[in-house]
């Protein structure tokens, strides 16, 4: 019954995403990305960055779009810009497929974590008529919009894994997080903030009697696993997230591109950011994951139209669970928020500038 109804709200978000697809006009680093995926379907010559491609079946494949972005947006939007040309409306299509694959995923994930399909449906919902989702769904190549679908996915993956302890869903989410580093390096920030929330939440938020559960369920299945067993599970893990991020560590050995952007631009971004100026970004930071929550960034489209009901909502929601988890011991409804602020914190560090574009990596956490 409720995927039924999920219909409802992918309807409302298909919607909002066509309707004059068009519009805004095409952003410039959406044709950035898209200009070499046109030269390889026109058999031209392909201006790949820092010259840094690969040749398979006499054509040249480019390996990133910038040091920090990887290709993934040019060779994805391939099959539609050969179905629909060169059009706006072929290029956003394969942003709204990509928009409506993380709205799957978000209810996915959503259902696993609360254990109740209503949970991933209201999400969903949000989503679907969220101005922020919608407008960074449209010109999602370019907020590299992908991190936002790959890193439900991965969460999702790694949640089946610690429940369902199959080392299967461990794999696949290794490979994720490598293909979401490939997507765009800032989606360590994510990575980190699983990382450490997984941490989190498997020590300082447990009961005593849970820790005490978790502790012995731990033993039982690493007991009888030998030493060399472990070790080979995380060589897997490796590998797979090796996998994942395959082109990017190609074309670091060919060019060195990522390890100098980042060695070049960690005091002082190229945009003039000091990353030393902690309190200052921070602050900067905060304010735009309130602007965030309530889409008032839109101002390029003719006028700013905000919502402060979203952010009083997210307040509200934080406070229910602290709440929940102090009164009852239920800590799951926190991870979101632990999550949303650990990116926070790590965001005041940049090689670029403090962009608000930049969390379209969380856009799908609130709901």
């Amino acid at each position: 019954m409720i995927k039924f109804w999920l219909l409802l709200p992918i309807s409302l978000f298909l919607a909002f995403t066509l309707y004059q697809i068009d519009l805004p006009g095409l952003h410039y680093d959406e044709a950035f990305e898209i200009v070499p995926a046109m030269q390889l379907l026109k058999g031209q010559p392909v201006n790949a960055f820092r010259e840094s491609a690969l040749t398979l079946f006499s054509k040249e494949f480019p390996l990133m779009t910038q040091d920090y972005i990887g290709a993934l947006n040019t060779c994805g939007s391939v099959p539609f810009l050969l179905i629909g040309g060169a059009t706006v409306a072929a290029l956003r299509s394969y942003a709204i497929a990509i928009g409506l694959l993380t709205l799957l995923l978000v209810y996915g994930f959503t259902t696993e974590l609360s254990g109740r399909s209503l949970a991933g449906l209201a999400a969903v919902a949000l989503l679907a008529v969220n101005p922020t989702f919608i407008f960074w769904t449209r010109q999602g190549i370019f907020v590299t919009a992908i991190t936002s679908a790959i890193g439900a996915a991965a969460a999702w993956s790694w949640l089946r894994w610690q429940r369902r302890r199959d080392f299967r869903y461990a794999l696949l989410g290794a490979f994720l997080f490598g293909l979401g580093l490939y997507a765009k390096l800032l989606f360590v920030w994510l990575i980190a903030a699983l990382f450490l929330a997984l941490a989190l939440f498997n020590s300082k938020f447990k009961t005593c009697a849970e820790q005490s559960r978790s502790m012995q369920s731990i033993k039982l299945t690493t007991k009888n696993q030998k030493p060399e067993t472990r070790n080979l599970k995380l060589i897997g893990l490796l590998l797979a997230g090796a996998l994942g991020m395959w082109p990017l560590l190609v074309y670091n050995l060919q060019t060195g591109g990522t390890f100098k952007s980042v060695g070049q631009n960690s005091t002082t971004s190229y945009y003039g950011v000091d990353n030393f100026a902690v309190l200052s970004n921070l602050t900067t930071r905060i304010e735009q994951l309130i602007t965030l929550l309530d889409s008032g960034h839109f101002w390029y489209l003719g006028k700013v139209y905000s919502n402060p009901l979203l952010p009083l909502a997210f307040v509200l929601a934080l406070i229910a669970a602290l709440w929940l988890a102090i009164r009852h011991k239920k800590t799951t409804g926190l991870i979101p928020f632990v999550v949303i602020g650990l990116v926070v914190l790590q965001s005041i560090i940049t090689v670029s500038a403090l962009w608000i574009t930049h969390f379209a990596l969380i856009m799908v956490w609130p709901a």
